[in-house]
């Protein structure tokens, strides 16, 4: 919860102790999308050739109900996710990264069946505690199925 993250940041960030915390992500990173459409897999995001802290993914959502969560390096130890469980763009507040407790803590897109999105993802600049950011948009609908 937000607490847990202010410990966190507070522990250190706060007294010029720069440590990062022990899962905090590095340049060198990369960022997947894990979802039900993928059968919580991995999909990679790609870096912009601008933003260096901004990851970005265009996909066909096959289902309506269709939720994700962002993994850094295919490690399901470092899962960003929602502080809510099935975030809408309302709920888009970034915890992570986490193991376990992310569990069950997704963005779900309330798009329809064959609607192609841009999911985004902007990691917090020097690794601050719940400044990340996630935000999708609809691009087009396909008329066909996958």
């Amino acid at each position: 919860d937000d607490l847990d993250d202010l410990a966190v940041f507070n522990k250190f960030y706060v007294g010029g102790n720069l440590a990062l915390p022990p899962h905090a992500p590095s340049a060198g990173d990369s960022y997947f999308i894990s979802s039900n459409w993928n059968k919580w897999g991995f999909e990679e995001m790609k870096r912009h050739h601008l933003m260096p802290d901004v990851y970005s993914i265009e996909v066909l959502l096959p289902k309506e109900d269709s939720e994700f969560q962002i993994v850094c390096n295919r490690d399901r130890e470092k899962v960003f996710h929602p502080a809510v469980k099935r975030a809408g763009l309302q709920d888009a507040k970034v915890l992570g990264p986490h193991g376990k407790a992310a569990h069950g803590f997704n963005w779900a897109v309330g798009c329809k069946a064959g609607t192609v999105i841009e999911i985004e993802f902007q990691r917090a600049p020097d690794h601050a505690m719940g400044l990340s950011r996630v935000s999708w948009k609809e691009l087009r609908h396909e008329s066909h199925q996958i």
